[in-house]
């Protein structure tokens, strides 16, 4: 399971057209616990929300997003839901969360905050917690990134307020290196040491490619300090891309490196499936002699028609059959305009082999994204071949100092399906997507540009 963790935010982390934030959750919520940068980001989590980790909406099925959730826990013994909290949302032009307040849903008691600013490309550039003591905010902790032209980050570091003034808790640096084509060749990892002030080597990874510039391998390697040399640690190889496009490989292989022997060991492979509305499974099966593979694990993620998250699953192969080990199932309700408005979560008890209740939120106050339209830029833009059967080129011209544009695709009752950002280069956008995975019929294509809305229709055929 580690490898197929790391592989799969690795290749999440670097996708240069991201899916839909709902996507990111079901795809990556699972796989984020140990891949190899979480591992080096320990406060990540801390920083971003405190003591009061506030819930993750998903995007919901129009173009509105909620001012407000309210969630509860469910205590098994009283059989009742406790602990409410509130959380207040606050957004900016792009949709993305700037302030989340939380209070006690009871008293009215504020909790505390969490705010977050964004560079031009929508990348998280500070994110802080601020406890609440009464009269006023304080401040908690701090997490800051920097990133490079590429949108990779560059810099982590995180820090808490101590005496008055941020200390820092810890400080991560990244090198990226690319080829010409602009795809990452290599990162190399490095920690701040607080006790000497010095950044010392932690590790690096290497990508290899094919002819037609795809990755076709990784190699993670470890610094030893006796050694003062990288060393082998893991190796991804023989990856098959179902989307090169949107980085979600259909099959890649891992390896181990056994120090003794000085070879590579352990094969494992893991084949990855994908429906149209972001489900996924992986199966992850090992090699028990040459050319002989057992089943080991499965990994379920299935989507409802907008992209929002309903199963979460791990499986096991045990006797010859696959077994739950570890299961979340979201129930979903929306409104009668496909707004998602109550979600409840329950957690898989595979002693009683039974669905337990283990929370629920419930969304109001759903707030529009307001944009106006950029009338100059939609003349100057042009999607071809349209009609299409699978890919297309978006062609814009005219783009003030951008780095890159954020695209929603919706279908014609306005639902979003999907988000991907596309680069710019001198002002313009050049750049191929693809539709292949939807059906045939009428789709809204919405560039978010600085200066404005651009709104082009495509037909599928």
């Amino acid at each position: 399971m580690k490898h197929l963790l790391l592989f799969s935010c690795l290749i999440a982390a670097l996708a240069a057209a991201s899916p839909s934030h709902a996507q990111q959750l079901s795809r990556n919520e699972l796989v984020n616990k140990l891949f190899r940068r979480e591992a080096r980001h320990p406060d990540r989590q801390a920083s971003q929300r405190g003591t009061q980790k506030a819930t993750r909406h998903q995007r919901t099925a129009s173009v509105s997003l909620p001012g407000r959730a309210i969630r509860h826990y469910w205590d098994e013994e009283d059989r009742a839901w406790v602990s409410g909290q509130i959380t207040s949302y606050t957004y900016n032009a792009q949709g993305l969360v700037t302030q989340e307040v939380y209070t006690d849903s009871a008293t009215n008691a504020i909790n505390g905050r969490y705010q977050v600013t964004y560079n031009s490309r929508g990348d998280e550039t500070e994110s802080s917690y601020q406890g609440w003591d009464g009269t006023a905010y304080i401040n908690s902790s701090r997490s800051q990134t920097t990133y490079d032209a590429q949108g990779n980050e560059t810099l982590y570091t995180y820090q808490q307020w101590v005496d008055g003034a941020w200390e820092t808790n810890g400080s991560y640096r990244t090198t990226n290196t690319y080829n010409p084509a602009g795809l990452l060749t290599s990162q190399v990892f490095e920690d701040f040491d607080l006790e000497t002030n010095a950044w010392l080597p932690d590790s690096r990874q290497t990508y290899s490619f094919s002819a037609a510039n795809q990755w076709t391998d990784l190699l993670f390697e470890d610094w030893d300090d006796e050694l003062k040399k990288y060393v082998n640690d893991e190796r991804i190889r023989n990856i098959a891309w179902h989307n090169w496009e949107d980085l979600s490989p259909s099959y890649y292989e891992q390896q181990t490196w056994d120090a003794m022997s000085g070879t590579w060991q352990g094969d494992e492979r893991y084949t990855l499936t994908y429906e149209p509305n972001g489900s996924t499974t992986v199966v992850h099966q090992v090699m028990t002699a040459p050319n002989v593979w057992v089943n080991e694990g499965r990994y379920i993620n299935t989507n409802d028609d907008y992209g929002n998250p309903t199963l979460e699953q791990e499986d096991e192969w045990i006797d010859n059959s696959w077994q739950i080990v570890d299961s979340y199932r979201y129930l979903l309700a929306y409104t009668a305009t496909n707004q998602l408005r109550r979600k409840l979560t329950q957690e898989y008890n595979p002693e009683q082999e039974r669905y337990e209740n283990y929370s629920v939120e419930t969304y109001a106050n759903f707030v529009a994204l307001a944009a106006r339209r950029a009338t100059g830029l939609e003349a100057a833009t042009s999607l071809y071949p349209n009609p299409t059967s699978g890919y297309m080129t978006v062609a814009v011209a005219g783009l003030r100092e951008q780095a890159s544009v954020a695209v929603t695709i919706t279908n014609a009752l306005g639902q979003v399906l999907r988000t991907i950002v596309l680069p710019v280069q001198q002002g313009r956008i050049s750049q191929q997507i693809s539709l292949a995975d939807l059906p045939a019929g009428l789709y809204l294509l919405q560039l978010h540009t600085r200066e404005g809305l651009v709104v082009k229709r495509v037909v599928k055929h």
